[in-house]
């Protein structure tokens, strides 16, 4: 994984954050978001169908975190189109159905990264103001604490 320099990130207990209303929640909370980056062994092919016409070319910024078996890696435009797209995904589906491993960006600046997602830590870029990060766990129904402080 290479996000590049993060000096330091909001780390969220996010392991029991329910699927539904999350992309509505993270949109708010990060309004400059710009690109979603979505990595998986077992996207189903219909999510890959759905999704196809939200795909943005571009380099997939932050490199491969699965390498074996061999992930699929997408990169999406962020905006209410994926967000919307995304909820309905998640009503019918297991999020290891859409993908294992997700990354929001503002241009070339990770935002937040969810490795596991919806089964691990979220982290949240440190520069990402600790009042959106508090309003986004209160949200979400999870605690924080920013890993610079917690070392």
């Amino acid at each position: 994984m290479s996000l590049g320099k993060i000096e330091y990130w909001w780390e969220l207990d996010a392991r029991d954050v329910r699927p539904r209303g999350f992309f509505q929640a993270v949109a708010r909370a990060l309004p400059s978001a710009t690109t979603l980056f979505a990595e998986g062994c077992t996207i189903h092919p219909s999510v890959l169908s759905a999704l196809e016409p939200l795909r943005e070319s571009g380099p997939y910024l932050p490199g491969r975190d699965t390498f074996y078996p061999k992930s699929t890696l997408r990169r999406y435009t962020f905006g209410p189109r994926l967000v919307s797209e995304l909820e309905k995904l998640l009503s019918a589906r297991e999020p290891s159905d859409i993908f294992d491993h997700v990354t929001i960006y503002e241009r070339s600046r990770p935002l937040l990264y969810w490795h596991d997602a919806f089964d691990n830590v979220l982290r949240i870029g440190g520069s990402v103001s600790e009042s959106t990060v508090k309003e986004l766990a209160a949200k979400l129904g999870v605690t924080y604490v920013n890993s610079r402080e917690d070392r």
